[in-house]
């Protein structure tokens, strides 16, 4: 899958471990990623969760260097 700018600056924020949702990125833009196998999404006690990259998003994010 060919991935546009918006969808690699979002692999980066993931991989870095640094919050997406809000000011970057919304539910719109992270579902289809998370869908595609992307990104998944774990549930952490007490918080909003956690986001991180799969094996294909790691992959995705090395081919879009």
């Amino acid at each position: 899958m060919q991935l546009d700018v918006h969808q690699t600056k979002l692999l980066r924020w993931v991989e870095a471990k640094e919050p997406v949702l809000g000011i970057f990125f919304n539910m719109s833009e992270l579902d289809p990623m998370i869908h595609g196998g992307f990104i998944e999404k774990r549930p952490v006690p007490r918080q909003k969760g956690q986001l991180v990259l799969t094996e294909a998003g790691k992959a995705a994010l090395q081919a879009a260097h």
